[in-house]
């Protein structure tokens, strides 16, 4: 099956699994040079990762987190965040330095572009991930004891309104505000007509009133189990015969999704992001000079809407410390966009551009 992007002057060939999904808070973009039918020959990578496993925005009650619970505060990142970005670093290491030959195996500003979100935990994810892409060998270990190297990471800075690339939320698009108030409106209504019963009962357990619109943030319970933070037994139940978090997952899921569920909330969202992946493209392809790498460490809203761009969109949350990893390769002087998505170690083919 053939159709066409919303670039016109680009056609994709979908030939693989648009299943799983990407979660977390960052993406990362790969180009430079790649081998091809057993030729050295041009290519350009490119990857977007959403955010890691970061503490849960707030406490719903006795019940839930504490701050004192997150040694880093609210929305911050955690000890297993680090480890994931850490891991997704070393994934990339292996696959486009050691293997692919894009750059490396050292950092270059002039091969190599990182750029995040200015949020805390989007910067810190950032550098984790450029530890793990980076360790110092040779003449760049400047501790032995600890083999770590600074990476510059690149942000707009303090207004964060600004970065309608990595925080495309942050625009305050009135066209998609609309969209998205009418099908929001629908889907609360139809939620909180089914579940009535279930919201009644989440309200007696949590001490708060849970509606349609926030039942959403009870999603954060997960977060608590996956650092270890003990839970009550409810949590873990059932209300007759449904199971009491993967419904709240569910339902996180539903409201999540239907934020990029047309091809005209992807073009609103993710058009501005699709549009910098296509300039880097152009610029290869045409054979003018530009990195071998660009990564981006972003939120999950942001993969999210790449992916609807790109009608990509699957059926599933983004996990933490997922990635998005697309690649310009040449065949025998045919050029390929191809992408790929990382979910928990797991690589999925997922699309091939020719241009």
């Amino acid at each position: 099956m053939t159709w066409n992007l919303i670039h016109p002057r680009f056609r994709r060939q979908y030939y693989g699994m648009n299943g799983g999904g990407m979660g977390g808070g960052m993406g990362m973009g790969m180009m430079g040079g790649m081998g091809g039918m057993g030729q050295q020959m041009g290519g350009m990578g490119q990857q977007m990762f959403p955010g890691v496993m970061q503490s849960s925005k707030n406490s719903w009650g006795s019940f839930s987190s504490q701050r004192e619970d997150w040694p880093r505060g609210w929305e911050q990142l955690t000890n297993l965040g680090i480890q994931e970005a850490f891991e997704l670093g070393t994934f990339l290491r292996e696959r486009y330095i050691d293997e692919k030959k894009l750059f490396g195996p050292f950092f270059d500003r002039e091969k190599v572009f990182m750029q995040s979100s200015d949020q805390e935990r989007t910067l810190e994810s950032a550098q984790a991930v450029a530890a793990g892409l980076f360790p110092p060998t040779g003449n760049r270990v400047w501790n032995a004891s600890f083999l770590w190297q600074p990476t510059p990471i690149h942000s707009h800075g303090i207004d964060r309104a600004q970065d309608m690339i990595l925080r495309p939320k942050a625009s305050g698009c009135p066209r998609y505000k609309r969209l998205n108030t009418t099908d929001r409106v629908k889907s609360v209504h139809q939620i909180e007509k089914k579940y009535a019963d279930f919201f009644k009962y989440l309200s007696n357990m949590t001490g708060n009133e849970i509606n349609g619109l926030n039942v959403a943030h009870l999603f954060e319970l997960g977060i608590e189990i996956k650092n270890g933070l003990p839970q009550p037994d409810w949590v873990n139940g059932k209300f007759g015969d449904l199971p009491i978090l993967p419904t709240i997952v569910a339902l996180k899921k539903k409201l999540r999704l239907g934020e990029f569920n047309s091809p005209e909330k992807g073009k609103l969202r993710g058009g501005l992001m699709l549009n910098n992946l296509i300039t880097y493209i152009e610029a290869l392809r045409d054979g003018n000079q530009t990195f071998a790498a660009v990564l981006y460490s972003s939120h999950d809203d942001g993969l999210f809407a790449l992916l609807s761009a790109l009608g990509l969109l699957g059926d599933e949350m983004i996990p933490t410390a997922a990635g998005m990893m697309s690649a310009m390769v040449s065949h025998s002087h045919v050029w390929s966009f191809q992408d790929r998505e990382r979910t928990g170690g797991e690589k999925t083919a997922m699309s091939v551009l020719f241009l």
